[in-house]
């Protein structure tokens, strides 16, 4: 996919894009092509009752041009008093589906008079993160063609491409993270992915280490081995460090870290999952995905933060070597878990990577993402992650980002009810509630055990939103990415 900035051009091309005021009221490039039609285009707009130019909806009609038919596409934006970076994103995902529909491989949208470099860039960012497309495994027949998309901008061009260029970065990252949700397990398990993370990082300047089983067997990680010991391969964290704001030290410097739930497939273990909810368990793994596409986007834009990323890598398995039911394993931190469902894995290899990333880089405050809960999607359904967090300003941030970037966000109760639910009979704590109600609730709980006192924290159960089996606005099916955005606009705004 290749989108173009340009000033004007004469060059012919087959299918034209027009923008469209909601009431049918002509944008300004349009309103100088219907002109030079002899008013064609309001009438196509006046003789459709059923497009009136709300954001997202689409005419298809037909111009000729010195003789040539072109294909004209009239594209809603809505209200101009209610343009957000959001809604023009969610229009450029619309074009962008659009032509993938009709099998358009190259367009132009005329856009330059109606929009400042902002928009037009928020706008080609929504066609870009749209255009997205996981066709690795299939023949090369059915592969899509490549689209190119000429924006015209008039005087605009170069402000458009310096706007754009922070917000391709982002979208770059998201789409990573697309990718290594959309992997199947057999080709991305925890040794592959954590090749994976080396290889994309070494160009952007994000140095990584990682910490094998070995090493988290010398340091203590009982929490990560125990979940990753039914599996041939074995757990691992993998660290990404990225320096944009002076040297840090482990006393002061690392603003930010990243942590994600890195479960490369999910069987239950020996709470095993029934056949039909083992599908898409490839995606526990997603909270991982989402902080490799943040601190790949981050590194790539050269943000002035100091983050640092932690995925906790793992396979739950069953075998005779896979931890079970009423197993008591000893976590990084030294606390003692009893664990009651080996389907409430992700708190346990999060536990320990939490405790690493605070014992070894001291952030200034912690983001965790993990694909936790079933609860969290009962409760949000696959909208909305579920959000707990200790600071009420570092919540307020999310939210705003949620706002700007559609990617949704809810608080939920962080109470010290919670804490009791996790208090273990054999062992300091139970990697389960002791009733079926409120699971997400019971394992942000569970996770706080890990926080250091005072520590500014915040847990997102994004269960229900990395993927689906439907398109939406801004993604086709499968992985979506969710979260990369919303983080890195909480850093950087």
């Amino acid at each position: 996919m290749q989108i173009e900035f340009i000033g004007s051009s004469e060059k012919f091309i087959n299918t034209l894009i027009l923008p469209v005021w909601q009431d049918g009221q002509l944008s300004e490039d349009a309103k100088d092509i219907c002109k030079a039609h002899k008013g064609l285009i309001t009438q196509m707009v006046e003789g459709d009752e059923a497009f009136t130019g709300k954001a997202g909806e689409v005419l298809w009609a037909s111009l000729s041009v010195d003789g040539k038919a072109v294909k004209l596409l009239l594209v809603g934006l809505g209200k101009k008093d209610e343009l957000t970076r959001f809604s023009l994103e969610k229009t450029g995902g619309t074009i962008a589906a659009t032509l993938q529909t009709r099998k358009i491989s190259e367009a132009r949208l005329v856009i330059g008079q109606t929009l400042k470099a902002d928009d037009i860039a928020a706008l080609a960012n929504g066609y870009l993160l749209r255009s997205y497309n996981f066709d690795k495994y299939k023949k090369s027949e059915d592969k899509k063609a490549m689209q190119v998309l000429t924006i015209a901008c008039g005087n605009k061009a170069q402000a458009t491409k310096k706007a754009f260029a922070p917000l391709k970065a982002l979208t770059e990252g998201v789409h990573h993270a697309r990718d290594l949700a959309n992997e199947p397990p057999n080709a991305l398990n925890p040794e592959t992915f954590a090749k994976r993370i080396t290889e994309m990082m070494k160009p952007l300047g994000v140095k990584v280490k990682i910490v094998d089983h070995k090493a988290l067997a010398k340091i203590g990680a009982g929490a990560i081995l125990g979940v990753g010991q039914g599996s041939e391969t074995p757990p691992c964290f993998a660290i990404m460090e990225y320096v944009g704001a002076g040297k840090p030290t482990k006393k002061k410097g690392w603003d930010t870290a990243l942590v994600g739930k890195g479960i490369t497939f999910d069987t239950g273990g020996y709470s095993l999952k029934p056949p039909g909810s083992q599908i898409d368990m490839k995606f526990d793994m997603c909270g991982a995905a989402a902080v490799v596409g943040a601190m790949a986007a981050i590194g790539a834009r050269k943000d002035k933060i100091n983050v640092v990323g932690i995925v906790a890598l793992a396979e739950n398995m069953v075998s005779s070597k896979a931890y079970r039911v009423n197993d008591i394993i000893t976590s990084l931190s030294g606390k003692t878990i009893e664990v009651l469902n080996t389907d409430a894995e992700g708190r346990l290899v999060l536990a320990d990577a939490l405790t690493y990333i605070q014992q070894e880089y001291n952030p200034g405050k912690m983001i965790d993402l993990a694909t936790l809960t079933g609860a969290a999607m009962v409760a949000l359904g696959s909208e909305y992650g579920a959000v707990y967090s200790t600071d009420d300003a570092l919540y307020e941030t999310a939210a705003t980002a949620a706002k700007l970037t559609g990617e949704k966000v809810w608080r939920m109760p962080l109470d010290d009810i919670f804490d009791t639910e996790m208090k273990g009979e054999v062992a300091d704590l139970r990697n389960i509630g002791k009733n079926r109600w409120g699971g997400s609730c019971t394992a942000a709980a569970f996770l706080k055990q890990f926080i250091d006192e005072d520590r500014t924290w915040m847990h997102m159960d994004i269960a229900g939103t990395p993927y689906s089996s439907k398109a939406s606005a801004l993604s086709p099916a499968g992985g979506n990415g969710y979260g990369v955005r919303l983080v890195v606009e909480m850093l950087t705004a």
